[in-house]
């Protein structure tokens, strides 16, 4: 009589266990988690964030994950820092606008579009290619120490180390 009433005892106590189980399990996100494409590191005067164009513009915070489409927009105080995997980052300037992007060309892991105004790109060199895009074509650092400047109105300038520059029309 014992052994029997201990073995009703466990086999609800299993029942119990199993449905808790399948409770949470049926709670937990279906959406698997996707890693940010970059991370804000610093921030200075006014700086919004906009998860796609449709959305409403919030301030930025600094560690703020950015996903592909995010865009990052300085004020004519603003500054951000965006650090991209792999050692890459890039500076925004006042009066910016950067639009994230997981994959940035046919080799780049990460990239950025820049609609609007000035920033500065530099990497430390562990092998990872950011891509950003200009109206002037693609612009690619992480493959070593490399650092430039970017503007939407005069293209890449003070480039140091190695940079890959790609045209509009694909030329190299």
């Amino acid at each position: 009589m014992m052994v029997r009433s201990h073995t009703a005892m466990l086999c609800r106590s299993l029942g119990l266990s199993l449905v808790l189980l399948a409770a949470t399990s049926a709670c937990k996100d279906p959406q698997p988690k996707i890693p940010p494409a970059a991370v804000i590191r610093a921030l200075e005067g006014q700086v919004s964030v906009k998860t796609n164009e449709q959305a409403e513009a919030l301030a930025a915070k600094i560690e703020q994950a950015l996903l592909e489409g995010n865009i990052i927009a300085t004020g004519g105080d603003g500054r951000a820092t965006i650090e991209f995997n792999g050692g890459n980052r890039v500076d925004l300037q006042p009066d910016t606008t950067l639009v994230v992007r997981a994959a940035g060309g046919s080799a780049a892991q990460f990239g950025a579009v820049l609609l609007t105004g000035k920033a500065k790109a530099s990497s430390t060199g562990q092998g990872v290619l950011l891509a950003i895009g200009t109206p002037f074509g693609l612009t690619g650092v992480g493959g070593s120490s490399a650092a430039l400047e970017l503007s939407v109105a005069g293209g890449p300038t003070g480039v140091v180390g190695e940079v890959i520059l790609t045209s509009a029309d694909g030329n190299k």
